[in-house]
This record gives structure tokens, C-alpha cells and sequence, in this order.
């Protein structure tokens, strides 16, 4: 019996769904700007491979972190 008058209270579960939730957000919104930002690289010179240039950084750094968090959450999840 685990009754808070005793004194006795159930530990508290570590739940990972805010690391998905801001997984799935982070990860949409990099998406969106990498998207977003790709076409700057045709107005640049020739020199990026693939119109792929220092301004994705722009995008790809969120799109990173947010799939991290989303591995993180399956990785660790013991549901």
C-alpha cells in the first residue's frame, strides 16, 4: 500500500515526453528553415557544393539538436 499518510509515496517516474515534444518541434522548425534557406545558395557563387553554404547552419543546427532529443527519447524510454 502506498498512502501518502503512512509516509510512504511512489518515486517519481522520469518521463521522457518533453524531450519528444521538443524534439518534434525543434526538428520541424530546423526543417522549415534549412527549407527555407536553401535558395539563398543559388544567388552565391559557385564555390558551395550543392548551393549548400554557412547559412544553413541557420537551419541545420535545430534540425540537429531536434532529432538528438527525439533519439534521446527512445534511447532512454523505458515505457
Amino acid at each position: 500500500m502506498d498512502t501518502p499518510e503512512k509516509g510512504l509515496t511512489r518515486p517519481e517516474s522520469k518521463s521522457t515526453k518533453g524531450l519528444l515534444r521538443w524534439g518534434i518541434v525543434a526538428t520541424s522548425l530546423g526543417f522549415a528553415l534549412s527549407l527555407g534557406l536553401y535558395f539563398f545558395g543559388f544567388d552565391s557563387a559557385d564555390n558551395y557544393p550543392l548551393h549548400l553554404g554557412p547559412w544553413m547552419l541557420g537551419g541545420f543546427v535545430p534540425l540537429f539538436l531536434g532529432l538528438g532529443f527525439v533519439l534521446l527519447h527512445y534511447l532512454t524510454g523505458k515505457e
